[in-house]
């Protein structure tokens, strides 16, 4: 069973995220509230590593952007 990823994601964009997602070969979607939500089935480890595998991609495009698990 593969760990899922569940985020909000605030300075950044759903074509960044999406792209982010696309690059870990992850399988997800990224709704917009008043932050971009991600919710995403990943392989790895734990959780914390997909955690940070995931805001690493993400601030490769964009170095401002900030990630908050749940």
């Amino acid at each position: 069973m593969n760990p899922t990823l569940k985020a909000r994601i605030n300075r950044s964009d759903a074509q960044t995220i999406q792209h982010a997602l696309d690059q870990l070969a992850a399988k997800g979607s990224v709704g917009k509230a008043d932050e971009y939500v991600v919710e995403a089935e990943m392989e790895g480890a734990s959780a914390r590593e997909l955690n940070r595998t995931f805001l690493s991609a993400l601030r490769k495009v964009e170095k401002r952007t900030t990630l908050r698990a749940e």
